[in-house]
């Protein structure tokens, strides 16, 4: 576990030089993370991609996936929303650090649930039922790069967890 903190820290070192964060027009930018604070009884994970289209705006499209075990028969609750998401990066207005992007936004989208029914005296494993429907939510997100193209995000908002944390690339 030491050689393990160690060998984190020199790669945050050798990483931290030259660094440009905060966001530009044209960039690619790409979340992939796992999320905290939910009821399901798997660690859900997410992914967005955005362009940047202006000086302060980017938008592109999220995913989630997380999936659950119903009631004691072990009925499989499994959700897929997919949003469009458009972010306004305000950090630049007052940021004097580049490392630094703070930006929040609206995600727009489908909320696709599918319940596939796991019970053993059930053979083949078979469709139960889907709900879903339209999903909004609004997000605040911080991202630190500790080099010009990979660091760290995290976003706080109404989505599948109401945290977000993970790895942030810069294209």
């Amino acid at each position: 576990m030491k050689t393990l903190k160690i060998t984190f820290l020199c790669v945050l070192v050798l990483l931290a030089g030259n660094t440009q964060a905060q966001y530009q027009k044209g960039d690619m930018l790409l979340n992939v993370g796992i999320g905290v604070g939910t009821y399901s009884n798997f660690v859900p994970l997410n992914a967005s991609f955005e362009y940047g289209f202006g000086k302060y705006i980017s938008a592109g499209l999220q995913t989630d996936f997380y999936t659950y075990y119903v009631g004691p028969e072990h009925r499989t609750y499994t959700a897929l929303p997919t949003s469009v998401r458009a972010s306004y990066h305000y950090g630049k207005h007052f940021l004097k650090t580049r490392q630094l992007d703070l930006y929040g936004g609206l995600a727009v989208g489908l909320y696709s649930p599918d319940h596939i029914d796991y019970r053993p005296n059930k053979h083949p494993k078979y469709f139960y039922g889907s709900s879903g429907g339209p999903t909004l939510g609004l997000y605040a997100g911080v991202k630190y790069l500790f080099t010009p193209r990979f660091g760290l995000y995290a976003e706080a908002g109404h989505n599948i967890s109401w945290l977000k944390m993970g790895f942030a690339f810069r294209f």
